[in-house]
């Protein structure tokens, strides 16, 4: 069961994806053998998998497109002005209303954990593991109202670090 919900999770990263070459299967695969390594089963739901599991897969894919611009233009980043774009995600959920490339949204969220660990874990349970603010308030042991609270400044601040990303 939890296997079809993380599919339908990686469907739904790669989604317009044309250019990518990592399938659904494939990214789920990747995510769980990171997920084994790192967790070894120290889960405390089946949503709190399901939130650690979409993170592995968005830092497959950020790890993907990293590797894959290194082969492509020796730097290991995009030119400026090229036109193109790597891999890119749909923040909206986020506030932004844009796409933006999956290295991008791995690095503004691990500097949002460096600052505020939990409102990095209210991001990931929100975005990735497609839970309510009052589920992940409850895996957080906040109330309600902080959670509310620190969605709205993490997603403003998400989307400030990520439009200035691309300016």
């Amino acid at each position: 069961m939890i296997y079809d919900e993380l599919r339908r999770i990686a469907a739904s990263m790669l989604r317009s994806r044309a250019q990518m070459s990592v399938q659904p299967t494939m990214l789920v695969h990747e995510a769980f053998l990171r997920v084994a390594a790192d967790c070894k089963g120290e889960f405390n739901d089946e949503a709190h998998f399901r939130a650690i599991a979409s993170l592995a897969m968005r830092r497959v894919l950020a790890d993907h497109v990293r590797s894959r611009d290194r082969l492509k233009r020796g730097s290991g980043r995009l030119k400026r002005g090229s036109g193109r774009r790597a891999l890119s995600l749909d923040v909206s959920a986020l506030g932004t209303g844009e796409l933006h490339g999956a290295a991008e949204v791995d690095a503004a969220l691990e500097e949002l954990k460096a600052s505020s660990p939990r409102m990095a874990k209210l991001v990931v349970y929100r975005f990735f593991g497609d839970l309510s603010v009052q589920q992940a308030a409850d895996r957080l042991n906040i109330s309600l109202s902080t959670a509310e609270a620190d969605w709205r400044f993490a997603r403003a601040w998400l989307k400030r670090r990520l439009d200035g990303a691309r300016a």
